[in-house]
């Protein structure tokens, strides 16, 4: 027996030390962040320690006797009574006192009953915590619901005592007190029905308690609570109560009695088994009462109280079917804030359909969902017509409805023996007939595969694989895709296995057979979201299937075998695993310099958190997963013992450090993170100094990203100071008094300095703005205050209140002061006495008033050297900077202390932080801020704050605290509607937000009144009628409320909150598009637009001319009923007859607009988008032209794809048959418009086929007139003509001929000079004859013919600009793609008059579109042809010459010169002979201007870098094995340039330039069928100095070429500006290019200098450039080096050498300086004693290196260098060799 363990648990208090609340809290203060889930982690690790060491001394308790066990006993109950709010932790006590009790059972019973009876004797109601503990000991303990079976009658009384007092005095509306009553309730029920159900189902045992209970269950459901899920436990309660039923008919008759109470509320009585109580009213009439039951029932009822027979109804009825069902469609069609709730209503019927099937059949006898049934038929209804609702959550519940529906139907089949399942194939049907744009389609789809099998699928929907490829392309389309891909891969994968096919790489090839093309033009698609998304969503996700993985085909893509290792030994492996974390570890930090680029940096961060998270053994209660492994120690232990995995080293610590003065937020936050998380417990005391000074300073510097820093510092020195280096910081003298406590002590320093800058400000804010501006110490304040778990502890603290309390309100003081200031300043008012103006100043009153401001600060002397100038004056900006930054930081602060301190989990006794009046003063500093500003930052900022602030306000139990933002509520909307002095809302965003931040701050689960009640007022506002004059000068109240609603729309934060109110704002934004107002129309439209946005759901976009996302007309009107009558409402008047001529409907075309942004939906009987059609085709006889237009698009989501057919036939037999039956030319038009949307629809989504579109092309032939001049409106031929080139392939041979003919007269007579049917130019002609030449080209492409190319070659050569323009842009937009004999003779043509254009020069835009033409055309390498170049043969030289020349000397603008020097450089690819250097060096000294930004190009690098790849592989290609020694030098600048571009900040450039780069690592017999898959950027950059190392070793100027991208710079002068510390500027200068990375491509650079010099023989030209170089610059570098001792040997000063930590520049200098010495040392090495007798350098190779890996040493130290590393890390690539590594490379 183990007595010191026994004792150890006896002993008083050491359970106690274990786990208690105390040490939970001290763990909390000890580890920081997410303290809840890190208490309660600390908890359960504490208690599991307990249970094992119980479980282990077992024996020894067992022979404890009761004496000795009874206070062990107790003790653990006590605990277990603290622990019911965790069920873990109460599991394992629960567990533990168990084991315990061994042998005791009865003194274990008796101590349960005497702890639970001292619940129900402390009072008739029973407290929260008092709930908690009955709900946990009837849920957990066996004992427990021994007691309450015992004295159920009282608690029945105690629990109907709680809850009436709980109705009645309705605590908070967040409160739980009702919610853990009514739980109680449940449990009791679902616990102990045996011990119920006499109490409600026996005449003798019936209780007039549980009656009671049962009444008041009833009002909580029928709205007595406010808290939306207390009233839904409620109707859970009330199912649970109904499973007593000792009969299943009586169950049922009780729940068919609930159902049928809503339409009696109020009135009679209710008959539950035996108890009788009166029905309530319904206090809420939201309808939620409906969903209570509905829900409740589908959740717990017993499934045979759901499938019996219900009596009194017709045969064969039961819950289920006929009461359950209806109630959930009827959910589903109501639009309230319950979406969520009622789609679960829906999930929760299908799984109680499926768990009740067999007693469904045995009651019917028959199919529950058969094919003809009437409740299939509304099922499947209910599904589609919600697929697409936008409401959060739902989706999910959808995707599970659909899954359950037809496991259903597979299930009814299987059992009825059913051989034809038609249900799958209509469904199947229904999703390839709509828009592959629609998200919704994918779920059911995905549903089907496993039970139709993935080829018949397939089958069915070739077009799958590429309408999931275009879903890749967009992000809010792209989950569905890929989970469609994953579940057809596993689907094949399985149908595979289990039909036994072959061996792995047979299934390899199966899948690659089907779906390598898919994932291959995804991953070398140039759009990188589709590159990215193939990558991250189908190919690694791919690479993880097992067994049958598709990397052998994977390998066939990248043109490689895959290779296979075999197993290395167990030390080796481990010897491997150790040295690669080590390398990313080196990696990591060394990547951490500030002079890495930001991608860099982030990457960096990001793998040394996972590497700190990983290889350290220390049990975190911040990961809820991924604790160490108990053999994290060992191994530990054996990295370090090889020198390796010092993760906590200096230099580590240093680099973080570097990082926290980074200009992103992001960087400084992860940096943070990690020296807060994982770092040493505090800073060295030095460090702690300097970062302390570095902090003071930059929290003064004007520009924000540096005082963000100087916040991020502080809250860091916070966090990782003890109370020994408090001491020593230099914190203000009142603040070092309060040392016991280091966040009040910090704190107050922090607020000593605000108030200091104000002071400063109060007198002047210019002096002020530039050196001590405001907003850093606020944002220092808010962070070390909210973002430091042990400052929230320390608050906490009842010795410490006071003190908090009086910094607090001395902070809201203050920070109110600063406000008025800085407001008052802008409104030429001072101080915070001034009069607070009811709105925000115009910008010319700001303007004023900071320009009085500036006079005032420099002196009255300086007030005549103001001028009038369009920029500001940087002491402008200084003003407003300071101004608008600290008021967004001053509402972020308070909002954030709100959120805080207000919290319902914070201990009542600590009282209140923020008093009453505290929370009175920062409203009224929110209401100044959004009331006087205009700054949409500073607004944005304070907003946010001020959603906080309310949040807490509406969620705190004081009703005080509550009515807070009631009253500013009400006070807006009556300020909203009253007189006005000056503009309120236009250009002022603060107003508007003002509402908005009030109404989010309401909690989701209530019923929202403040919203309710807003919007209300506001609909009533807008609506009211305008007066007879107005001030157009100032908003009228009507105007103001409708820029209000748009903000409430526009707010993320309500969601579908909104959506109930949709229909009213709806119909308020149509009926203000037509007042007399502008202000008026203008707000209107701004509401419309964002009613569309968020009735709509995703954003949309072009392409092909229809959304790329959508939703379906149908699903908006099955979601939004009462919207679609409104509209249907608006269509119809607009369409009515009218006399006196027609009349203009203001709201039309933006309802017009609505619907065409709708996809089309499916074919329905009695679809609600049916009543749409009549008024929309009656807008073709619109007499506008954008009416008739936008109509044509709307009606196409109206029209179901299979009701296309029969409207196409209609429309075109209304077309006039002959010239005299034309009504009017505007109907014809617009019913040609018609045809034409729905045909152009069709096509796009392959649903219409040639025979099924016959009858349409006869009614078309017959009325061929309206081609020909006799019909005279060239618009109404013009669309005829572009109708009939949709349907080509439908028409007969002679009508085909009569089109040609025709169109071939009228373009013909036009060529000659002649008229066509009209004696003078017609409006319209040119649109008529381009469309001509586009039908001419089209058909030329379709059939191939040769006759039909040589006429379009023809017409392209003729004078006429309309056609030639028409031609060009034809070809431009890619329609003659399909057919290359088209391509190549346009091309042809082009060549063979490219050099008369370019003399000629007629018009600019036609000489763009030509040249883009002609580039279009030859897009591919392979398209030129030995006929192209014969048709250059002569003119080549001429063209080349000409287009240089315009490149060089004209400016004739961006874009023509972009096509010039393209143009220029494709003739450069072909004809490129040795004649032509001279051509050639113009054309790279043209590339070299753009790549140096000249001014006269928009994007210069890109255009360089795209004619870089067009011709440069071609021009380089001959240089290559000294082939043609002339284009050496050419070779090498483009090389050169290529490496700029390499580096350049836009992505484009990059791409492009590593385009240039892949083409060149590849062969020509290598080259792709489809061209070059790209290399990344760092591979291309990589394969450039390979190419130049092995092709252009020894050439003098590869040595010089190389060395122009090592920068030179001056670190004196770098270093002396650190010294000066001079006070930063507003507009210090920031870097060209953010992207580039000097430093890092120095360090690449390097050994391939090296290896150029190593390579070259002895006296070589490489060693003269060497040489020369040394001259030049070896002096330099040793002063340098002799500098960097000098300062860094005794240590740099503590006032910058912090500063120099974070400096850019000092880094880049330092990392180029060290490139530079070990060249210099390669240099001296390899040119021996020759090069060592230079003047100025005085020594060897052997001592350079010596002082180099001195200065090295030294800069480590002081973390401005990274640790030089010793050899090649494991994994690490070795050094360049030759151009054979260049072909193999990985892509």
């Amino acid at each position: 027996m183990n007595h010191d363990g026994i004792r150890q648990l006896l002993h008083p208090g050491a359970f106690h030390r274990r786990w208690s609340p105390v040490r939970v809290k001290e763990g909390r203060k000890r580890r920081g962040s997410r303290a809840w889930s890190t208490a309660k982690r600390c908890k359960e690790k504490h208690l599991e320690e307990a249970l094992q060491l119980t479980r282990a001394l077992s024996e020894g308790l067992q022979a404890l006797g009761e004496a000795e066990a009874r206070p062990l006993l107790r003790c653990v109950l006590a605990f277990q009574m603290e622990a019911t709010s965790s069920c873990s932790s109460f599991q394992k006590l629960e567990q533990m006192v168990t084991q315990l009790a061994v042998g005791k059972e009865a003194l274990l019973a008796q101590e349960v009953d005497t702890l639970l009876s001292g619940l129900a004797l402390q009072g008739e109601v029973l407290s929260p915590e008092d709930l908690q503990s009955v709900s946990m000991f009837l849920e957990e303990s066996s004992l427990g619901r021994q007691h309450w079976q015992q004295h159920l009658p009282l608690l029945l009384q105690r629990l109907a005592s709680t809850l009436r007092w709980v109705l009645q005095g309705q605590p908070t509306p967040g409160s739980t007190w009702g919610y853990l009553v009514i739980k109680a309730c449940l449990q009791v029920f679902q616990v102990l029905p045996n011990d119920v159900a006499p109490l409600v189902w026996s005449t003798s045992g019936k209780s007039e308690t549980l009656q009671s209970l049962l009444g008041l269950l009833l009002e909580v459901a029928w709205g007595k609570a406010l808290n939306k899920d207390t009233r839904l436990l409620a109707g859970t309660a009330l199912s649970m109560l109904v499973n007593t039923a000792p009969q299943a008919q009586h169950g049922a008759s009780a729940v068919l009695t609930l159902f049928q109470l809503p339409s009696r509320a109020g009135t009679g009585e209710l008959k539950f088994g035996e108890l009788v109580v009166e029905v309530p009213p319904v206090l809420e009439p939201d309808g939620l009462e409906k969903l209570v039951l509905t829900r409740g029932v589908l959740t717990c009822c017993k499934t045979d109280i759901l499938c019996c027979q219900l009596e009194g109804l017709p045969h064969e009825a039961c819950l289920l079917l006929d009461v359950v069902f209806p109630a959930v469609c009827a959910l589903t069609r109501e639009q309230k804030d319950c979406h969520y709730y009622c789609f679960q209503a829906c999930a929760l019927w299908l799984q109680r359909l499926r768990e009740g099937l067999a007693a469904l059949w045995r009651l019917t006898g028959t199919h529950v969902l058969a094919q003809d049934t009437e409740l299939l038929q509304e099922l499947t209804q209910l599904l589609w017509n919600n697929a697409e609702t936008p409401v959060e959550g739902v989706s999910e519940f959808i995707h599970s409805s659909f899954q359950l529906l037809l496991e259903i139907y597979h299930l009814e089949c299987q059992h009825f023996q059913d051989q034809e399942r038609p249900l799958y194939q209509q469904m199947l049907q229904r999703v390839i007939s709509m828009p592959w744009q629609i998200k919704a389609r994918y779920v059911p789809l995905c549903a089907i595969v496993p039970y139709m099998g993935s080829q018949q699928v397939l089958d069915a929907y070739p077009d799958l694989p590429q309408h999931l490829l275009s879903c890749l392309s967009t992000t809010h389309l792209c989950p569905a895709a890929a989970e469609a891909y994953k579940v057809l891969v596993r689907q094949q994968c399985s149908e595979w296995r289990g039909g036994q096919r072959d061996t792995e790489e047979a299934l390899a090839e199966q899948w690659a057979l089907r779906w390598l093309p898919l994932l291959s033009q995804g991953l070398c698609s140039p759009l990188p979201i589709l590159q990215s998304n193939s990558a991250n969503h189908l190919l690694t996700w791919t690479l993880r299937q097992p067994p049958a993985t598709p990397r052998p085909a994977l390998a066939q893509l990248r043109g490689k075998a895959p290779r296979r290792s075999g197993p290395a030994e167990g030390a080796e492996q481990l010897a491997q695993a150790v040295g690669f974390v080590e390398w990313l570890l080196q990696l990591s930090i060394a990547s951490l310099s500030p002079g890495s680029n930001y991608q860099r940096k982030k990457t960096a961060l990001l793998l040394l958190a996972a590497i700190l998270e990983t290889c350290t053994d220390t049990w975190s209660p911040d990961r809820k997963k991924g604790q160490p492994p108990r053999t994290m120690a060992t191994l530990l232990s054996y990295a370090r013992q090889r020198g390796c995995w010092e993760l906590f080293s200096q230099p580590n610590l240093l680099a973080l450090l570097s990082c926290l003065q980074d200009s992103t937020n992001e960087i400084r936050d992860l940096a943070s993170e990690l020296l807060v998380r994982y770092l040493p417990a505090t800073f060295p005391e030095p460090i702690a100094l300097a970062l302390f000074q570095l902090a003071q300073d930059t929290l003064g510097s004007p520009r924000v990203q540096e005082a963000e820093a100087g916040a991020v510092l502080m809250k860091t020195i916070l966090q990782k100071s003890d109370s020994g280096t408090m001491k020593s910081l230099s914190l203000e003298a009142e603040a070092a008094l309060t040392l016991p406590s280091q966040g009040l002590c910090f704190a107050q320093h922090l607020l000593h300095v605000l108030q200091a800058q104000y002071k400063v400000a109060h007198q002047d804010l210019l002096r002020a703005a530039a050196t001590a501006p405001m907003h850093g110490a606020i944002a220092a304040l808010r962070r070390c205050l909210l973002q430091v778990p042990e400052v929230a502890v320390s608050m906490q603290a009842a010795e410490l209140v006071q003190s908090w309390q009086e910094l607090l309100t001395c902070l809201v003081t203050t920070v109110r002061d600063i406000t008025s200031l800085l407001l008052g300043a802008l409104q030429s008012q001072q101080g915070p006495g001034a009069d607070e103006q009811a709105a925000a100043p115009s910008f010319a009153e700001m303007g004023n008033a900071i320009g009085s401001l500036i006079m005032l600060g420099k002196g009255q002397g300086q007030e005549e050297e103001e001028g009038d100038s369009v920029l500001l004056s940087e002491e402008h900006s200084l003003i407003l900077t300071c101004c608008w930054v600290s008021v967004k930081e001053i509402g972020l602060l308070l909002g954030g202390l709100a959120e805080l301190l207000l919290s319902p989990a914070l201990p009542a006794e600590v009282g209140p932080l923020l008093p009453l009046p505290t929370l009175q003063m920062a409203t009224r500093v929110f209401q100044e801020i959004l009331l006087r500003c205009r700054h949409w930052g500073a607004v944005e900022g304070c907003s946010m704050g001020f959603t906080k602030f309310c949040a807490a306000l509406l969620k705190h139990p004081d009703p005080e605290l509550q009515a807070i933002p009631r009253a500013v509520l009400e006070q807006g909307l009556e300020a909203l509607g009253g007189p006005r002095s000056s503009s309120i809302t236009r250009r002022a965003a603060g107003f508007p937000m003002l509402f908005l931040c009030i109404v989010s701050g309401e909690a989701p689960a209530q019923a929202r009144p403040l919203l309710t009640r807003c919007i209300q007022t506001l609909l009533s506002l807008a609506a009211t009628a305008l007066p007879q004059d107005w001030d157009q000068t100032l908003d009228l109240p009507q105007v103001c409320a409708l820029h209000v609603l748009q903000t409430l729309v526009r707010g993320a934060g309500l969601g579908g909150a909104l959506l109930c109110h949709a229909t009213p704002m709806m119909a308020l934004a149509l009926r203000g598009l037509g007042s007399p107002c502008w202000a008026m129309r203008n707000a209107a439209i701004q509401l419309f637009s964002a009613l569309t946005s968020r009735l709509l759901g995703q954003p949309w976009s072009h392409r092909d001319g229809c959304p790329s996302e959508g939703l379906s007309l149908h699903a908006f009107l099955g979601q939004h009923p009462k919207l679609g009558t409104v509209l249907l409402g608006e269509l119809k008047v607009a369409t009515a007859p009218t006399s006196g001529g027609p009349r203009l409907h203001p709201a039309l075309h933006a309802i017009l607009t609505l619907l065409a942004q709708l996809q089309p939906g499916a074919d329905i009987a009695g679809s609600p988008s049916a009543p749409f059609l009549e008024p929309l085709l009656g807008l073709a006889e619109s007499p506008i032209y954008a009416v008739r237009a936008m109509a044509a698009k709307a009606l196409v989501p109206v029209v179901a794809p299979p009701q296309r057919c029969r409207l196409l036939l209609q429309l075109a037999r209304q077309l006039p048959a002959a010239p005299g039956q034309i009504r009017s030319h505007n109907a014809v038009h617009g019913h040609l418009l018609q045809m034409q949307a729905l045909l152009g629809c069709a096509r796009g989504t392959g649903g219409l086929s040639a025979e099924a579109l016959h009858p349409v092309a006869l009614q078309l032939e017959a009325r061929g007139w309206l081609l020909t001049p006799a019909q005279r409106c060239p618009l109404v031929r013009a669309a005829f003509l572009q109708v009939l080139a949709l349907l080509p392939a439908s028409f007969s041979p002679g009508f085909a001929q009569y089109i040609h003919d025709t169109i071939s007269t009228e373009l013909g007579s036009l060529l000659q000079g002649g008229r066509s049917g009209c004696a003078e130019p017609q409006v319209g002609s040119a649109i008529l004859h381009q469309t001509m030449a586009h039908f001419v080209c089209s058909e030329a492409a379709r059939l191939a013919d040769s006759e039909r190319i040589a006429a379009v070659c023809s017409l392209l050569q003729q004078p006429n600009p309309d056609i030639q323009l028409a031609i060009l842009s034809w070809v431009i937009a890619g329609e003659g793609g399909s057919c290359k004999e088209v391509e190549n003779a346009l091309g042809l043509t082009l060549l063979e008059s490219l050099q008369s254009v370019l003399q000629q020069r007629r018009d600019k835009e036609f000489l763009r579109l030509y040249l883009e033409a002609l580039l279009h055309l030859y897009r591919d390498p392979s398209s030129w042809s030995q006929e192209a170049s014969s048709k250059l043969q002569g003119s080549s030289r001429s063209c080349l010459e000409m287009l240089l020349h315009m490149v060089e000397a004209e400016c004739p603008g961006p874009d023509l010169l972009f096509q010039a020097l393209c143009a220029a450089s494709l003739l450069l690819a072909h004809q490129c002979g040795d004649e032509d250097v001279v051509l050639v060096e113009r054309w790279c000294a043209a590339l070299e201007e753009c790549r140096s930004g000249g001014g006269w190009m928009v994007q210069p690098s890109l255009r360089g870098s795209c004619s870089l790849q067009l011709a440069g592989p071609s021009v380089l290609q001959p240089s290559l094995h000294a082939a043609r020694p002339s284009l050496i030098p050419v070779a090498l600048r483009l090389i050169n340039m290529a490496i700029h571009l390499l580096q350049d900040e836009e992505r484009e450039v990059r791409h492009e330039a590593s385009g240039f780069a892949s083409l060149l690592r590849q062969s020509p017999e290598e080259l792709l069928q489809d061209g070059c898959i790209f290399v990344q950027d760092n591979v291309g950059l990589q394969s450039l100095l390979e190419l130049l190392l092995g092709e252009f070793g020894e050439h003098p100027e590869t040595f010089n070429s190389l060395l122009q991208h090592i920068p030179i710079l001056d670190l004196r002068s770098v270093v002396e500006e650190l010294e000066a510390n001079k006070a930063a500027s507003l507009y210090k200068e920031d870097e060209p290019n953010v992207f580039a990375e000097p430093a890092v491509l120095a360090q690449q650079l390097l050994p391939v200098l090296v290896q150029l010099l190593e390579k070259a023989p002895t006296g070589s030209p490489v060693h003269a450039s060497a040489l020369r170089w040394l001259e030049a610059t070896g002096p330099g570098v040793l002063r340098d080096l002799q500098y960097c001792k000098h300062c860094w040997s005794q240590g740099p000063a503590a006032c910058w050498g912090m500063k120099a930590l974070g400096c850019a520049k000092l880094h880049t200098a330092l990392a180029v300086l060290l490139v530079r010495a070990q060249l210099v040392a390669q240099v001296l090495q390899v040119l021996g004693e020759g090069a060592t007798t230079m003047p100025g350098l005085g020594c060897g190779s052997q001592e350079l290196e010596q002082e180099l890996e001195l200065v090295q040493g030294l800069l480590v130290q002081h973390g401005l260098a990274p640790v030089p590393k010793q050899d090649n890390a494991p994994g690490e690539l070795g050094p360049l060799s030759g151009t054979d590594s260049s072909r193999n490379a990985a892509v």
